[in-house]
């Protein structure tokens, strides 16, 4: 993790059983807000291939996941941020189908609006690919983390592109390795096809000395909702350049969607939906979701 502090991303590799259980087997057949598990939309109308439905955040399986992951780096971040606390933050889980294209996105950095002056929050995640797959690609300019900023301003796009094209460095993420990053570290998204169906789990981690969570999810957690990602946003079915360049994938995908799943753009809780919910969470479940104190037990 010291590279992590000097460069501002570092890759690592993640829990060594997890990739052999198979974690996605139940996954990505129980997205229950769905009328196939196999929709043509793939879940998901963008090329980008979050999604926004709420067992995406909630199946077992992810929690899972997220749990060992947590566990597997706990010892690194004591190391690293010593007597702070580390919160984990809610994420997307992530398919990018056979055949799509993600859009590029011009440099930029992602800056939460509601951090504490004092607060890191870093992004990343895991490639949740079998074994053996090509890398998945991160393109950033490293130390750019250290660069002084006025305000935060979620997405924010940047100018002088030049000079990141010059610098920058494209990280190699193998199937089971995680990519951590400070969430201010100008970074883009290339547009690439993908040549096969490819998983990967969002992550965040809010390094902070404060006893309150980024964000409030206590109704999201007991309702099974969509939560607010480490940037601020609630995850959306679709967006407005959606609108505009794919209106046949949209009605496809709400097509696929249970009645009274959805609200305009955004899925409703499990619990709002009548829809089965997943177990509780458990306690251990709901303490990584609190900021806890980074230390040795």
């Amino acid at each position: 993790m010291d590279t992590l502090l000097r460069d501002g991303v570092v890759v690592l590799d993640g829990p060594e059983l997890l990739l052999k259980a198979d974690p996605l087997k139940e996954f990505l057949v129980q997205q229950v807000e769905f009328t196939t598990q196999k929709p043509p939309s793939g879940f998901v109308v963008g090329g980008f291939g979050a999604l926004c439905n709420p067992s995406s955040f909630h199946h077992p399986s992810i929690r899972t996941i997220v749990d060992f992951v947590s566990k597997h780096f706990w010892k690194e971040f004591v190391k690293t941020f010593p007597e702070r606390k580390l919160e984990i933050l809610f994420d997307s889980f992530c398919i990018r189908r056979k055949g799509t294209k993600t859009n590029n996105e011009s440099w930029h950095r992602d800056l939460c609006t509601e951090k504490l002056p004092d607060d890191i929050i870093i992004g990343g995640w895991i490639n949740l690919d079998p074994i053996g797959s090509p890398p998945h690609k991160f393109s950033c300019v490293p130390r750019t983390h250290n660069d002084i900023i006025d305000k935060n301003t979620g997405y924010t796009k940047l100018k002088n592109t030049a000079e990141y094209k010059k610098n920058k460095v494209i990280y190699d993420i193998h199937p089971g390795q995680v990519v951590f990053f400070f969430q201010n570290l100008v970074h883009e998204v290339i547009a690439r096809e993908a040549k096969f169906d490819s998983y990967r789990l969002y992550l965040g981690w809010r390094i902070t000395d404060s006893d309150k969570p980024l964000y409030d999810h206590s109704k999201v957690i007991e309702n099974q909702g969509v939560p607010r990602n480490p940037s601020g946003q609630t995850p959306r079915a679709y967006y407005k350049n959606h609108l505009r360049f794919f209106k046949d994938r949209i009605k496809e995908h709400a097509e696929c969607v249970k009645p009274g799943a959805l609200e305009k753009d955004i899925f409703k809780s499990l619990k709002e939906a009548g829809l089965p919910m997943f177990r509780p969470y458990t306690k251990a479940e709901l303490e990584i979701r609190q900021p806890r104190l980074l230390a040795i037990s």
